[in-house]
């Protein structure tokens, strides 16, 4: 009997040996093994900078409903997406800002996100030719690289894998307009000037004009936050403004 109860105090003590030395193992392991403590809270920080990035994403369904179109909507009016993204179209009217170039039918259309300050302006119209398009698109693009703005994209328009048109994005720049009187101002001040020099003088003087005017009109090119977009796709031209962040967006995932 005594036997018995000496091979059982044997057993158990080999049996807490062993799980002191695994626990031991278990420790030493986290700090000896190369890595294996960081690799496991690298881990944890990488789906965790997964997760924060993906709430930073902005949503792919808007807040508010669509407004309805009237029902004499045209066929043009129809194909206009009820939802951008989290943009969902708040207002479409016609327009005459563009009937110089005598389109077929023209909107300004309004998307928004409901929150303030965060409108996009479409301007939208269509001809009966994509020449007539490609015009009115030569003018705009012209017209926004004139502004001095920021070109960010710019590219073909395919549909099906054949061109149907251009597109250019530009980031706008604050317009100082206090600044532009007083270099118009002076600029008039210094022709008036000029008459009674020689050719010389005249020259001279028109070169710091000149200069004065970039000065100034390079303090004017700050960044507004805003931007334009403007494409056509065959017989429709687009041109849409808003702030930068939402143009760039909505236009990357407006269908049309």
């Amino acid at each position: 009997m005594s036997n018995s109860n000496a091979t059982s105090s044997r057993r158990r003590g080999i049996v807490v040996i062993l799980a002191i030395v695994v626990v031991l193992l278990i420790v030493l392991s986290a700090f000896v093994w190369p890595g294996w403590a960081m690799r496991h809270n690298a881990s944890q920080s990488a789906q965790a900078t997964t997760q924060t990035t993906q709430s930073q994403q902005r949503p792919e369904k808007p807040a508010i409903d669509a407004v309805a179109l009237p029902q004499d909507a045209t066929d043009l009016m129809k194909a206009l997406p009820d939802a951008v993204l989290n943009f969902a179209r708040t207002k479409v009217e016609a327009s005459t800002e563009w009937q110089d170039m005598s389109p077929l039918e023209e909107y300004t259309v309004t998307y928004s996100t409901g929150e303030k300050g965060h409108d996009i302006t479409m301007s939208v119209a269509q001809w009966s030719d994509a020449s007539a398009a490609a015009k009115l698109y030569e003018q705009l693009s012209t017209t926004d690289k004139a502004s001095n703005g920021k070109l960010l994209a710019h590219g073909s328009v395919k549909v099906s894998g054949a061109q149907t048109g251009l597109y250019e994005v530009y980031e706008l720049p604050v317009v100082d307009e206090s600044a532009a009187d007083e270099s118009t101002t002076d600029t008039d001040k210094q022709d008036t000037k000029s008459e009674n020099t020689t050719s010389s003088d005249k020259s001279s003087s028109t070169d710091g004009a000149t200069d004065n005017k970039a000065s100034k009109k390079s303090d004017s090119q700050k960044s507004s936050g805003k931007a334009v977009a403007v494409w056509q796709n065959d017989t429709v031209v687009f041109q849409i403004t808003g702030a930068k962040e939402d143009v760039v967006d909505f236009y990357a995932k407006f269908p049309m």
